[in-house]
């Protein structure tokens, strides 16, 4: 891919050693998402000598495939620096500082104890009301140039049914060449074998951000298949923002739920490993091709991933606030409810209004102010 992507030569590239320090330093500097990550990634690749047309180069290609954008990005450098080895060593180093952070977490507070701790309890609801707003933003921030149609229709049926999300992601897809479009039916199987389908789904049907997978685990381990609880699910992925490097390292989350170490470790693998093929196996062999069918497959999938990932946000926010109002468990008058929803407003108006490209203020706002509601009523 390196010829394929720039004729320039790196005259001095770091050796393997240093791309291992370099890159696990960025793993566990990279808060605030992707488009964070990725800034402190331009920034040491041209440090370390890489012209910046040929991080751009990687940049756009990397835009362009289904899965976590910054650890394919951190793969591709690496790749370009020393090769299959430096690919392997860059995404390694980039990811699991995020996913041994997210699995200590898990174990900590997988039996339930600590989260009822009253004080900490009202402070961790606090961030889930400041992770909803952060997901929220996020895709917000990415309806630039959008085809409302797909956008709206993967919105409404996401709301309704999200395990649907992939067929309408390969649907509007494949609109783009014009041919048949062809559906998969689910069957049963083990909860580990489900997150397992799951984190392969996301990391090959989701593009323009790793919180597009959140309309795939949202769909099937909460509403399909009922493994995890709406307030787990919550947790992981208020831990996923808290945590530097890929979002998607919630997974790891997810799988130390369902099966302790094995179901973290497995869970990571099925949502990592097919970037690291993609990018140092297919990719270098298919550039002209990819190239060419890239942009026509994205045509209206962007779309539709993005109107999904809505979707089940919106669907997350309105469980969160109002369920407990609708299953009985909460007057429309009582005075925590609209707390809740005066600390989500705030969170989502913080985080619009800065523009922040960390998530952290605004998480840390949602657990501060409701805390502090909480105490002072």
């Amino acid at each position: 891919m390196r010829q394929a992507l720039n004729q320039a030569v790196i005259s001095a590239p770091p050796t393997l050693g240093q791309i291992a320090r370099i890159f696990l330093r960025l793993g566990f500097q990279a808060f605030g998402g992707p488009i964070a990550s990725m800034a402190l990634m331009e920034r040491e690749a041209i440090a370390q000598g890489m012209p910046r047309e040929v991080f751009e180069g990687h940049f756009t290609i990397c835009k362009l495939l289904p899965g976590p954008t910054a650890t394919q990005l951190a793969i591709s450098l690496g790749r370009e620096f020393r090769g299959t080895r430096g690919g392997i060593i860059a995404g390694l180093g980039f990811m699991l500082p995020a996913i041994f952070m997210v699995i200590l977490f898990a174990m900590f507070t997988s039996s339930g104890a600590i989260l009822q701790t009253p004080g900490l309890s009202v402070f961790i609801r606090g961030l889930q009301l400041g992770t909803l707003a952060v997901i929220l933003l996020s895709g917000w921030r990415l309806l630039h140039h959008m085809r409302w149609i797909p956008f709206a229709i993967s919105l409404i049926a996401v709301w309704i049914y999200a395990p649907i999300e992939p067929i309408l992601i390969l649907a509007f897809g494949f609109l783009g060449f014009a041919p048949e479009v062809k559906s998969h039916r689910a069957s049963e199987v083990s909860s580990l074998g489900v997150l397992i389908s799951i984190c392969l789904k996301g990391a090959l049907l989701t593009f323009g951000t790793g919180l597009a997978i959140v309309p795939l685990l949202k769909g099937d381990l909460v509403d399909r298949f009922h493994l995890i609880s709406h307030h787990q699910f919550l947790d992981g992925l208020l831990i996923g923002q808290l945590t530097p490097g890929p979002v998607l390292s919630s997974v790891a989350y997810f799988g130390f739920l369902l099966d302790s170490w094995r179901g973290a470790v497995v869970a990571t693998i099925a949502a990592f490993l097919p970037a690291f093929i993609l990018i140092l196996v297919v990719l270098p062999r298919t550039m002209a091709r990819f190239r060419e069918i890239a942009p026509r497959f994205l045509k209206y999938s962007v779309s539709a991933v993005l109107g999904a990932l809505f979707g089940v946000c919106l669907r997350l926010i309105f469980v969160t606030l109002f369920g407990g109002v609708f299953m009985g468990q909460q007057s429309w008058h009582a005075p925590l409810l609209w707390i809740e929803v005066a600390v989500f407003a705030l969170c989502l108006t913080l985080g619009f209004r800065l523009r922040t490209r960390s998530p952290l203020w605004t998480l840390l706002t949602g657990g501060v102010v409701y805390s502090a509601f909480r105490l002072w009523s």
